[in-house]
């Protein structure tokens, strides 16, 4: 904005009014402009004012504060405006004067003043304007700061009084949660105390309720019965009949065909009469040389049907060549397939008794072929000496084979035969013995079946047949390898003949010089067959040269094996037996060690002749003669298990050039010992199968139940064991009683104290084991002759005290009381004097000994089952079943169960076939427990509105039931509170691995290890178990069924009838115990206690037996009935559990029999049956699917 001259000035006096020019009036356009600073003010004024606005919008400021300044803003712009309207307004003119030049001047210089001091007066204003908004902005940031401090206190004592809230809170829920669930609690124990209380009344009226069940189930099951009975008597009828008829027909329709076949041969027989004697007629005028052509043709007719007989007779006994080579082919050995198949499956198809009869025959037949195609006996290689190193040297030489083959070579030559026969019958003794030897050369087999087979096993595997891989194996395994091939060319040519021929070979004599001219042609390559055998036989020599090489070597080796044994068992008599008074435990020996040695010279003899019984006997007379040496001399015995005889068997005979080595044909596989690793593989699988049945299991007790249920068997293997130890310890005492003593024994017995105790504590008790145990020491003071009780008895308080240390708390006092015992017969031992001093200290230095040697193998049974005990809940779960998955897997060489089972018919055979056994009874067994669960549910849905129940049904034994009837007092809420029925799965593997258990236990056959599954093996001993405790109950439930019989007729109470069951019950169940008692027993027994008199025993016993006997018969209905009804329990107990319906079923099906007391017994039964299915199954399940599968 621009100032006029005119301006009023503020400050400017009245005066000055006159010197003004005349105003100038003009209109100002109040804009932005207008409030706008005025372009004098400075720039660093202009930005502090420009920050305090920016500084003040972004400050926070309350809404009074705003309004407060917008209201001084307004004012102050309404002054503004108001002071520029009033400046802008125009002035009175006054009328224009003539203006000086002084005038201006001075009239110039005062609006200059005037403007100078009004802009003075802005600039202060404006100054004053701007330290007033210093001080508002400064004033507002205190504010704002002070405002931030309250709201910050207000909010923290906000949160901290709704934190204090939260923590009351909680506390307060958690009181209220604290009696809520003591309230519960108090709920839950009153509401068990009353269901506790409800579930015996329950019990009671479930238990009523079941024998009412049980007599309608019974009722039902006897009808059924009879209605099975009756429909099974109809179809065998039926069965019978059809096979009657069957018969008489096939019957008529051979005596038909037969009839028509004597008519045609009539017929045939006088067509040829009547042609002959019309041809005689007719010819008879042509003189006799027709008649003799006649008769040469009538001859050679006779002749023609004679040959084809005998061909026929040929064909049905010893058959064709073809026929053989189709035999042989059918047993599917061939050189691919025993390079594919499996080293354990080739040995069975190769050591079968089909494969060993058809090669067999086949290679006699090739034999007898070969002999009769050589034109010559100087082509044919002799093989003799190397077939007697196959043949033992006292076989004799008269074998169908050899006969056949006999005969076969000497078809050429019968007539020389004969006369040879008779120069040997007129010859001396030594020309008779020369004939023999020369026909048992000719009757042996010049093709050894399993021989030849090992070519087959040498091909397919050579790893499992050679133990090294040496000059010898690679020079057998080639000839092996040209051997099989030859052969196999040769049966191809015998199967498909040759190309150019229609023939399939030489089996018809008919027409035998046709046929050899084809068998000889040469077609497409092909060998004739002449040709082709000889081939074969000369690689057979060869094959058979390095066969007999490699077995000899092995027969030294056995023999010189056999040569050692021999010599170790004499040694060892000698020193045990070295006394001079023989006792009855001496002879024993001596006898045990004869005949041991017998059986080595017998094998020896089949092994290597007379010269290896020769090399024994030697052997045998110069241990003997070290032994008498050593007695001479004083010295000890030489040791048993040194091989003095391993120089001398060192230097045999060569291997093939010598004729007087001969090698007995072994096996073709014979089995292989079992290894310790084996051994300790197979009782692993034991303990962890073990561990898998009895939760409970325990190492020692199951040794000690073991030995306690063989019963007798048991004690005589205990008491032998104590025989044997009495035996070794006085042999140990007679050697520290001769004189003078020998102290050997005592030594190694100390020694082997010390190595049992090293192999037991930490290797930080060991430096101090050694100190006290010191045997040098313990050898130099037995050796000083004095009696140093004080030195053996801290011995002895050492390694008892070691033995403490290592053993279980659980037997320190056992151990300790034994020692005391032990330390009292010691010191009562060295109180004697005199002459008895020194055997008084060999006696207790020996029993010292043995009582520590005791109770270290004690400490060593509890370590190990210590071990064991520390696995079970391991072995117990998943990883004992893989690990018996993967040890049958490996034993049986079957897939891994991961993949499946895979296919194992051909490796499990008896599994499948007891499987197989099991589905037969699958329908059976089905229709049987379905119909008695059907009757049981239909009676426990008809006692939801009746109370009565039929009685029981029976088997009549001439006295009622005595059992109590009480009717349901609430049978419709006791079936409600039943068990629902869940359906039976019949199709699982599980459902026929239980039938096929109970059949197997319930048969006539007992267990063994012939006819027990494989997966069941290690059960075996729990089957035989179980097959005992059936048994036991047929007997008990005939037994008692008899005694009922017996007693009915007496005038007895109810109650005491039952008390003479009870009392009946349980002496049958003592005299049961021993498995060697007898029938007679049984029924004496049963006449004890259903007379009481002794007078009447004996006659009544005799009857009772007899009685007993036929009802145990298989085919009495006693015994057919009362073993139904207990594979009707076991089936109940093992398919149904122990729950309530399985208990009703075996309730009912015992009360059949009125053998109710027998419950118990059943179900503890059927129970460990049940196990063991169930164990079974989760091993082997994959294996049982498979071969189900297999089998559909």
């Amino acid at each position: 904005m621009a100032a006029s001259p005119s301006m009023d000035v503020p400050g400017s006096g009245p005066g000055d009014e006159m010197m003004r020019s005349p105003g100038i009036a003009f209109e100002v356009e109040i804009s932005d402009m207008a409030m706008s600073p005025p372009s004098s003010v400075p720039k660093r004024v202009r930005r502090r004012l420009l920050e305090t606005s920016e500084a003040r919008s972004k400050s926070p400021s309350s809404l009074e504060e705003i309004e407060a300044k917008l209201r001084e803003a307004d004012s102050r712009r309404q002054q503004f405006h108001e002071w520029l309207a009033n400046k802008a307004r125009p002035k009175v003119k006054s009328p224009p004067r003539s203006v000086q030049p002084e005038d201006l001047a001075e009239r110039l210089q005062t609006k200059l003043v005037a403007a100078e001091q009004k802009r003075l007066e802005l600039l202060s204003q404006e100054q004053t304007r701007l330290a007033r908004l210093e001080e508002l902005r400064a004033a507002a940031r205190t504010e704002v700061q002070l405002r931030a401090e309250r709201e910050r206190e207000e909010l923290e004592s906000k949160v901290e009084s709704r934190v204090q809230q939260a923590e009351t809170n909680r506390l307060a829920l958690l009181e209220a949660e604290k009696q809520r669930r003591a309230l519960v609690h108090e709920r839950v124990a009153q509401s068990v105390l009353l269901r506790t209380t409800q579930e015996g009344k329950d019990r009671e009226r479930v238990e009523a309720l079941r024998a009412l069940i049980c007599q309608k189930i019974a009722a039902a099951d006897e009808k059924r019965e009879n209605l099975l009975k009756a429909e099974r008597t109809r179809a065998q009828a039926v069965v019978l009949q059809a096979r009657k008829v069957a018969k008489a027909v096939r019957r008529k329709r051979e005596l038909e065909s037969r009839n028509k076949k004597e008519l045609l041969e009539a017929r045939l027989q006088r067509a040829k009469r009547l042609r002959a004697e019309f041809l005689g007629q007719r010819g008879g005028c042509q003189g006799a040389c027709h008649n003799n052509g006649h008769k040469m043709k009538k001859h050679g007719d006779r002749l023609s049907r004679k040959l084809t007989k005998c061909w026929r007779q040929f064909r049905r006994s010893r058959r064709t060549t073809l026929m053989l080579a189709q035999d042989f082919a059918a047993c599917h050995v061939s050189h691919q397939s025993v390079v594919s198949l499996p080293f354990e499956e080739l040995a069975a198809r190769i050591t079968s008794p089909t494969t060993l009869r058809s090669v067999k025959a086949l290679l006699a037949r090739i034999e007898s072929r070969f002999m009769l195609s050589s034109t010559s006996g100087s082509n044919v290689a002799n093989i003799n000496h190397l077939l007697k190193r196959l043949s033992p040297p006292s076989r004799k030489a008269g074998s169908r084979m050899g006969q056949r083959m006999s005969r076969g070579s000497n078809l050429t030559s019968t007539s020389g035969m004969d006369k040879e026969t008779v120069k040997s019958q007129s010859t001396t003794g030594a020309r008779k013995g020369a004939a023999s030897q020369k026909s048992e050369e000719k009757e042996m087999e010049r093709y050894p079946a399993r021989v030849f087979l090992c070519a087959y096993m040498i091909i397919g595997h050579p790893e499992a047949v050679f133990s090294s891989r040496g000059e010898r194996e690679v020079v057998l395994s080639e000839a092996a390898s040209k051997l099989v091939p030859e052969f196999e060319k040769l049966i191809n040519l015998i199967l498909d003949g040759p190309p150019s021929t229609s023939v399939t070979g030489p089996s018809s004599p008919t027409s035998a010089n046709e046929k050899k001219s084809s068998w000889d042609a040469e077609g497409s390559g092909l060998k004739r067959f002449s040709a082709q055998l000889a081939d074969f036989d000369a690689s057979w020599c060869s094959y058979l040269y390095e066969f007999v090489a490699w077995k000899v070597q092995d027969a030294h080796l056995l023999e010189e094996d056999l040569i050692r044994v021999a010599c170790q068992l004499e040694l060892s008599m000698r020193q045990k037996c070295n006394g001079s008074g023989m006792s009855h435990d001496s002879q024993a020996i001596q006898k045990q060690v004869l005949e041991d040695q017998q059986l080595l010279r017998e094998r020896i003899r089949h092994l290597t002749g007379t010269e290896g019984v020769s090399r024994l006997e030697t052997a045998l007379t110069d241990a003997r003669k070290q032994c008498l040496e050593a007695q001479e001399k004083g010295s000890p015995l030489p040791s048993p298990f040194a091989s003095p005889q391993k120089s001398k068997a060192s230097g045999l005979l060569p291997l093939v050039s010598s004729d007087q080595f001969t090698l007995e044909p072994k096996e073709l596989f014979p089995r292989e010992p079992v290894s310790i690793s084996d051994e300790r593989a197979l009782d692993n699988e034991r303990i962890v199968n073990e561990m898998l049945l009895e939760p409970n299991w325990n190492i020692v007790t199951a040794v000690h139940g073991a030995n306690k249920s063989e019963g007798k068997l048991g004690e005589i293997q205990a008491q032998i064991k104590k025989t044997m130890e009495d035996a070794f310890w006085n042999g140990v005492l007679e050697g520290l009683g001769r004189d003078p003593p020998d102290y050997k024994r005592i030594v190694g017995l100390m020694e082997e104290l010390k190595m049992e105790l090293s192999g037991l504590v930490p290797d930080n008790w060991k430096q101090e084991l050694n100190e006290c145990l010191d045997v040098e020491i313990f050898t130099q003071v037995l050796e000083s002759g004095s009696f140093d009780y004080d030195y053996f008895r801290k011995l002895l308080d050492y390694a008892l005290g070691m033995v403490l240390k290592l053993g279980a708390p659980a037997r320190d006092e056992d151990t300790k009381t034994s020692h005391d015992a032990l330390m009292q017969e010691l010191s009562q031992i060295s109180s004697d004097l005199g002459e008895k001093s020194r055997n008084s200290f060999t006696r207790a230095l020996v029993e010292g000994l043995r009582f520590v040697l005791q109770q270290v193998q004690v400490l060593k049974a509890d370590i190990s089952a210590a071990r064991i005990q520390a696995l079970t809940p391991i072995l117990q779960g998943s990883a004992g079943v893989d690990y018996l998955q993967k040890a049958f897997s490996k034993r049986y060489i079957l897939p891994s169960a991961d993949s499946g089972g895979g296919s194992c018919s051909g490796k499990l055979p008896k599994t499948a076939q007891w499987l197989a056994e099991a589905e037969q009874i699958l329908e059976q067994s089905k229709e049987d427990v379905e119909a008695t669960r059907d009757t049981f549910w239909a009676t426990l849905a008809e006692n939801r509105t009746s109370n009565g129940l039929p009685p029981t049904s029976s088997m009549r034994t001439g006295s009622r039931s005595t059992i109590c009837k009480q009717p349901s007092a609430e049978p419709v809420e006791v079936a409600a509170r039943l068990e629902e029925r869940r359906p039976l799965q019949w199709q699982s593997p599980e459902t026929r691995v239980k039938l096929g258990i109970l059949k197997m236990i319930s048969g006539a056959q007992a267990v063994t290890e012939e006819n027990v599954p494989e997966t069941l093996s290690l059960n075996l001993h729990r089957l035989r178990r179980a097959q005992n405790e059936y048994q036991r109950l047929i007997i008990l439930t005939t037994s008692l069924l008899l005694l009922r019989q017996n007693v009915a007729g007496k005038p007895v109470a109810g109650s005491s009838l039952d008390d003479i069951l009870k009392i009946g019950k349980e002496r049958l169940e003592v005299i049961l115990e021993d498995p060697m008692v007898s029938m007679s027993k049984i029924g004496d027994l049963l006449a004890e206690v259903s007379l009481g008199n002794e007078s009447a025993m004996a006659n009544d016993g005799q009857l009772m037996t007899r009685v007993l006997t036929r009802s145990l018969s298989p085919d009495d209905a006693v015994f057919k009935r009362v073993s139904s009804v207990i594979q009707m329990g076991l089936k109940a107990i093992m398919l149904l559990g122990t729950g309530l319906e399985g208990a009703a079923l075996v309730t009912a099906a015992l009360q059949r029999v009125g053998a109710t007391c027998l419950q118990d017994s059943l179900v503890n039964l059927g129970s460990s049956l049940e196990r063991l299915a169930s164990v079974s199954c989760l091993v082997h399940g994959p294996w049982y699917a498979s071969l189900l599968v297999s089998s559909n």
